[in-house]
């Protein structure tokens, strides 16, 4: 089973902990939808004006949302990480 939020953005995580309960005891796993959009992406980027340091610094915060959203979904139960899209 792969929980996903309908308007998928980080550092939103779908409710893997709700899902993981309603599955314990049974033979069905948990993969859900990490999406890398970050919330902040369509607000804030602007390549051609960043300098380098900026889109380094903007790089680095894009992964570690990512990073964060998937030991979160672990952390709620998840077997594994769907990365869909």
């Amino acid at each position: 089973m792969s929980p996903s939020l309908f308007w998928p953005r980080l550092p939103g995580v779908p409710r893997v902990a709700e899902f993981a309960a309603l599955t314990e005891g049974k033979n069905i796993g948990i993969y859900p939808t990490v999406f890398a959009l970050p919330g902040w992406a369509e607000d804030e980027i602007s390549i051609p004006d960043m300098t380098a340091a900026q889109i380094g610094d903007m790089m680095r915060r894009h992964r570690d949302e990512i990073c964060h959203a998937a030991l979160k979904c672990y952390e709620d139960g998840a077997d594994g990480i769907s990365t869909y899209n």
